[in-house]
């Protein structure tokens, strides 16, 4: 990830109530739960930004993968589908009938090696 930052680091500033606890996560799948349980407990007064400014279309992916994040639902909803794919799922990577991302990218590097 540290190839990936930017040149010039970005400041962004952040409520110091959202720094208060800092928790580490041993799995990613920890680490989308806990978001799941802030953003309900943060509820909708947290998503103050225009829907339409979202970059959605079926002509990418299906709406039911790919949809606006407007409240607390559908924040829950996509983080859900994120885990669901292999981000962080807890299930056999072959459950869902294809591999899981993490999985697919494992193999797919074992391929080139």
């Amino acid at each position: 990830m540290k190839i990936e930052e930017p040149e010039e680091a970005l400041n962004f500033p952040v409520k110091t109530s959202l720094l208060a606890v800092v928790t580490p996560y041993a799995t990613i799948g920890q680490f989308y739960l806990a978001l799941i349980e802030k953003i309900k407990v943060f509820s909708d007064s947290i998503f103050t930004g225009d829907p339409a400014r979202q970059v959605v279309g079926d002509q990418w992916f299906p709406t039911s993968e790919l949809f606006a994040i407007k409240d607390t639902a559908s924040a829950v909803a996509a983080l859900q589908l994120i885990v669901e794919q292999g981000e962080g799922t807890q299930k056999s990577p072959l459950s869902a009938g294809e591999l899981a991302h993490y999985i697919g990218l494992q193999k797919s590097s074992i391929r080139r090696s």
